[in-house]
């Protein structure tokens, strides 16, 4: 819910031209403080921001990624890669998960890596 809260915050307040500057823009504060968080109550609402910050950093960097495809090898191709790299993400985290469970059940590490 946090990050469909953030992409329409981000769908409306970031102009186009002003999706370059975003490049810099990151959420260094709410991921860095959620090392030290030890509470869950205190855990919550950064989470929440982290969603929120997420979602409106995404709507910008999805406009430049598409204007700066178009123009290097047209907006089709530059969206099929965007596509290829965020499956391929998915694809480790599911693997990575994958092989935690196997290492949790007290399996081998050989059969995790097979």
């Amino acid at each position: 819910m946090a990050i469909i809260l953030g992409v329409v915050l981000g769908g409306a307040m970031i102009r186009p031209d002003f999706c370059q500057n975003m490049l810099a823009f990151d959420m260094p504060l709410f991921d860095t403080g959620m090392v030290v968080v030890r509470d869950t109550w205190v855990a919550m609402p950064l989470l929440v921001m982290v969603g929120i910050f997420s979602g409106f950093f995404v709507v910008p960097m999805n406009a430049l990624l598409q204007h700066r495809g178009h123009i290097l090898m047209g907006a089709g191709h530059s969206i099929a890669v965007q596509n290829f790299n965020e499956n391929l993400s998915i694809l480790i985290l599911i693997m990575t998960g994958i092989y935690s469970l196997l290492i949790w059940a007290g399996l081998h590490i050989y059969w995790g890596i097979s």
